[in-house]
């Protein structure tokens, strides 16, 4: 099947196919995959007794001439065509398929340079325009200045004028907004417990290799030391090493602003860039847990339009002192930006942190202590007693949200301190419908739905009717300045 083409108003700014270092550069990204199969399979045919035996060849032959073909495939079928009004990406040989995307609607782009595509001097680029896998568009490989022509044709056509302007800032359009150095790295890992979480992927990874290879000295030791030694040495070698792979993994992170874009990029061995476009950011999240807050550090995250990840967000700036980070806030996006967590003191915000963990844990814990003594079975105990948690912690979570906003102002802000504080705020542009759940004819529940990546919602309570009016009446306010824009819009495209 092929799909439709793109009429271009003006010649290719690009034609592009994959260049030929592609096949070097693929081949060394698959040698960690084409190890392992080889591996399981002289494993599997040298040791007696483990099925299948040889005859595991038989699948793991497809898959390596699978990984021998893969590149070849794209590297004779991809086509790329750049234009100043979008990109036009066609693939396959037998059903040949050509997707288009104008760049107006283009959210963020992504550069993505594994260790064996920067040594040929070669990236992959994504495109994205929403949430979903069908918006995304890969380009597989391309050289330096493949990258910067498509980045140059998206950078115009994001100065160009949009369908909906948002009121000038006072931030600067172009400058670093944030260099982070190793210790501010390892500290924020340690703070929110990323090392916990690379470091325990290495210690299930390190003991499935031992286990499969068989290395009975390691094994006699691990059994002939104390358990109280083995446990510190293992929390000691994981925390350690989920360290080193946080270090590694966001080296040299740095988030710039640029004309119309907001980029990010980190990486030692991958290197990555996220290009941002303003227009996609739909608002900002700000966190902290009870770590950070005993620590008075804070987490700034963009709401963009194109991100797939659970909340919608992407991650700015690390876990960093509040005051850096009400700095970066200041300077470099909006002025009246979330300042709750500069406004509460660290001290005050854990200590309503623990208390509303005691109010979520102690009555699950009594009923599950409870339910033992009345001999209930153990995974029903534990059933109920997670859900009187998950209870506690929506009824937590309602009862202490709010939400401020003014006529002025072109977003709204939702704040919810309860246990991990979080505050959004969430540009009114980008709410489609608001809810209220009626109790006697009085407002009890309200709902926003926005969009960042997919449909979201967030949840509140607490609010007048005069400001529940307020709210409907800037989201109208918006729309009615949307929809001539956009017409105008379509009228210059026909």
């Amino acid at each position: 099947m092929r799909g439709r083409s793109m009429t271009h108003k003006t010649g290719p700014i690009l034609a592009h196919r994959l260049p030929n270092s592609y096949l070097l550069a693929a081949y060394g990204q698959t040698i960690p995959r084409v190890a392992a199969l080889l591996v399981s399979g002289f494993f599997l045919t040298s040791t007696p007794g483990v099925w299948p035996g040889g005859w595991a060849w038989l699948l793991i032959g497809p898959l390596l001439l699978a990984q021998v073909l893969a590149p070849v495939y794209a590297r004779a079928t991809f086509r790329l065509v750049v234009t100043t009004e979008g990109v036009s990406i066609t693939s396959g040989l037998f059903a040949v398929h050509t997707r288009t995307l104008e760049w107006h609607s283009v959210g963020a782009v992504n550069t993505n340079a594994p260790w064996a595509f920067r040594l040929l001097n070669l990236s992959q680029v994504e495109i994205n325009q929403a949430g979903d896998g069908s918006t995304r568009f890969l380009i597989p490989a391309v050289d330096e200045a493949a990258r910067r022509s498509i980045e140059s044709a998206w950078a115009a056509a994001s100065r160009a004028p949009s369908g909906v302007k948002k009121p000038p800032s006072d931030a600067p359009s172009d400058g670093v907004i944030y260099r982070s150095s190793t210790s501010d790295l390892l500290i924020a890992s340690v703070v929110y417990g990323q090392f916990a979480v690379a470091g325990g992927a290495l210690a299930v990874s390190a003991a499935d290799l031992l286990n499969t290879v068989g290395l009975p000295a390691v094994t006699e030791w691990a059994a002939a030391t104390p358990p109280i030694w083995f446990a510190l040495i293992a929390a000691a070698l994981i925390s350690a090493g989920g360290l080193i792979v946080t270090a590694v993994r966001l080296h040299g992170f740095v988030v710039t602003r640029q004309p119309g874009a907001i980029s990010l990029r980190y990486g030692l061995i991958n290197r990555q860039e996220r290009s941002i476009n303003t227009d996609a950011i739909a608002g900002i999240l700000v966190k902290r847990n009870l770590i950070e807050s005993a620590f008075g550090r804070v987490r700034l995250s963009l709401l963009t339009r194109d991100s797939s990840a659970g909340s919608g967000a992407d991650l700015v700036l690390p876990s960093l002192p509040q005051a850096i980070v009400a700095q970066v806030l200041r300077e470099a996006f909006v002025k009246d930006a979330p300042a709750r967590h500069s406004v509460i003191p660290a001290h005050r915000a854990m200590l309503r942190s623990s208390i509303a963990i005691f109010v979520v844990f102690v009555p699950s814990a009594v009923l599950l202590a409870v339910l033992q003594h009345h001999m209930t079975p153990l995974y029903l105990s534990m059933l109920l007693s997670a859900g009187l948690s998950v209870v506690l912690y929506c009824l937590g979570w309602l009862c202490t949200a709010t939400v401020a906003s003014s006529r002025s102002d072109t977003a709204f802000t939702v704040t919810s301190p309860f246990i991990s504080e979080r505050e959004w705020r969430v540009e009114i542009s980008s709410v489609h419908v608001l809810s209220a759940i009626l109790v006697r004819g009085e407002p009890l529940l309200f709902r926003v739905h926005y969009y960042a990546g997919r449909p979201r919602s967030l949840w509140f309570t607490r609010l007048s009717r005069r400001d529940l009016q307020g709210l409907v009446d800037q989201i109208m306010a918006r729309r009615a300045h949307a929809v001539p824009a956009l017409k105008d819009m379509q009228a210059e495209a026909r």
